[in-house]
């Protein structure tokens, strides 16, 4: 299970710098291709950098679960290689504290007819 509580912003998965100067990107620089981070000059960019884990984690049959506590941009397009995988799931939540946050993190929890989660 992964808990983002905003973006990236060091590293080989980073979405934005850590510098407040430099904004955040919108869904419209995504589709006029003019994202800063999201296209790297090194081989290593945040989107093949989320897969090596995705690969890794289906090859040994885990499923990534994120939970988002926040609206902002988190990188959710670079990482959704993960819960891609497996069948994992995506929560996108205002906050952690939110009853819809806590309901659907409880339901992971439930078990079916079965006994199986």
């Amino acid at each position: 299970m992964v808990f983002a509580g905003g973006p990236a912003t060091e590293g080989p998965g980073m979405v934005v710098s850590d510098e407040l100067k430099e904004p955040i990107r919108s869904h419209h620089n995504i589709e006029r291709d003019s994202v800063k981070h999201y296209k790297c000059a090194l081989k290593i960019c945040p989107r093949s950098f989320y897969e090596g884990p995705a690969k890794r984690a289906s090859n040994n049959v885990h499923a990534v679960d994120l939970f988002v506590g926040c609206f902002d941009q988190v990188g959710l397009l670079e990482m959704k290689s993960l819960p891609n995988s497996m069948n994992g799931v995506i929560v996108l939540s205002d906050s952690f504290a939110t009853s819809i946050f806590k309901q659907r993190f409880l339901r992971m929890f439930n078990k079916d007819d079965q006994d199986f989660l």
